[in-house]
């Protein structure tokens, strides 16, 4: 008779569930694996682009899904140089080896002049002061020019000019016939030789509703000196709520961020809303909530306790990693004392405040910029 077939062996119930034990981990890392690929595919697109030199750079673009409220908010202006977008659009490193350069951190400062006419402008001791202090910067975002012309920014700029002699500033705001408001106006300052601008890309906010007094300024920079795929490249919104109606225009800032995301190049990661916000602790903090975005330093506190935000600089820190911790608000009356005082100094220009941060001038920052943090009131001269 032939042998009875002999029942396999059965594994010790430990090995057993062992087994089960793997086999449920394979399963569970196969399920987030192509969950995390759908979410990359449906949040994150890659893109290559090649810059002057002809190298090939990839970048990761998060997709944007907000909104921007019913208002259909648009920047679309003027017909756009595509090919100078190209050369202006924010390229990452193709290595960290390439983030070992010399050039020196940029500063951006913002300044709310206070309606600001050609009599007050053309005061000597008005232009020594704001000279004095504009050169200090390579990018002033200013608001509250009252003129019905470009006359203003052209002797500010020419003061600057003549007060230094490594520098070369140059302005940038739209024309007077594309401009709306109460005959205010915002503009761009900055330093020819660490800065370019795509004129191309300077637009303004639309607001068919016509809620804002002053339609933001919307500009696209890139620094100079580092290699153009590495340099630091930003969108500015230069906003000026009016003063008179603060409360409800500033609850309009969230939609003004998201109309400025839609700008163009939409592809920019890197905004920063800077102006004078209208913005008190409370707004601001829900504004935070809403877009992540959030202030580069504190308010200042005035003789009654009140912390007033006269200028302010929002971005988004975790997008923004060129930021480098170091910021810092300017009492105007510390430098008016500093120079020598003034006769009458524009009260609306000197309780203004104002205030500049720091930024890398390579695209995704590099090691050590944040330990350099300061928050201080200064006296108007940066060390």
């Amino acid at each position: 008779m032939a042998d009875e077939a002999k029942p396999k062996p059965k594994l010790p119930a430990k090995i057993k569930s062992g087994y089960d034990y793997v086999a449920q981990l394979a399963k569970l890392a196969s399920l987030a694996l192509l969950i995390g690929t759908i979410v990359f595919l449906f949040f994150v697109r890659v893109e290559m682009r090649e810059d002057e030199e002809g190298n090939q750079a990839m970048k990761f673009v998060w997709r944007r899904m907000a909104t921007i409220g019913e208002n259909g908010s648009t920047t679309s202006q003027a017909p756009v140089d595509e090919s100078a977008l190209q050369r202006l659009v924010a390229f990452r490193p193709t290595s960290p080896g390439s983030l070992t350069g010399g050039v020196a951190p940029i500063r951006i400062a913002t300044f709310q002049l206070g309606g600001a006419d050609d009599s007050i402008m053309s005061r000597p001791q008005v232009r020594n002061l704001l000279g004095s202090l504009f050169v200090q910067f390579d990018i002033v975002a200013v608001q509250g020019i009252r003129s019905r012309n470009e006359t203003v920014l052209a002797h500010v700029v020419q003061q600057l000019n003549e007060q230094s002699s490594n520098r070369t500033f140059d302005y940038a705001t739209l024309s007077p016939t594309l401009r709306e408001g109460n005959g205010e106006y915002s503009a761009f300052l900055f330093d020819t030789r660490r800065i370019e601008i795509d004129r191309a890309a300077l637009c303004q906010i639309e607001d068919p509703m016509r809620r804002l007094a002053h339609r933001p300024l919307v500009g696209l920079f890139r620094v100079r000196g580092p290699k153009p795929n590495e340099a630091f490249t930003f969108k500015l919104v230069n906003i000026n709520v009016d003063p008179r109606r603060r409360q409800p225009e500033a609850q309009l800032i969230d939609d003004i961020y998201w109309a400025a995301q839609r700008s163009v190049p939409a592809t920019e990661d890197d905004i920063i809303l800077l102006g004078d916000l209208g913005m008190d602790e409370g707004t601001l903090e829900d504004f935070g909530q809403k877009t992540g975005l959030k202030t580069c330093a504190g308010g200042v506190v005035d003789d009654s306790g009140t912390i007033t935000r006269r200028n302010e600089l929002l971005l988004e820190h975790f997008a923004t990693v060129e930021f480098t911790g170091r910021a810092e608000r300017i009492s105007l009356r510390k430098m008016i004392d500093s120079l020598g005082g003034m006769q009458s100094p524009p009260e609306a220009m000197v309780t203004a405040s104002p205030l500049w941060a720091q930024f890398s001038a390579y695209e995704g920052g590099r090691a050590g910029d944040y330990l350099d943090r300061t928050t201080s009131t200064s006296d108007g001269v940066i060390r």
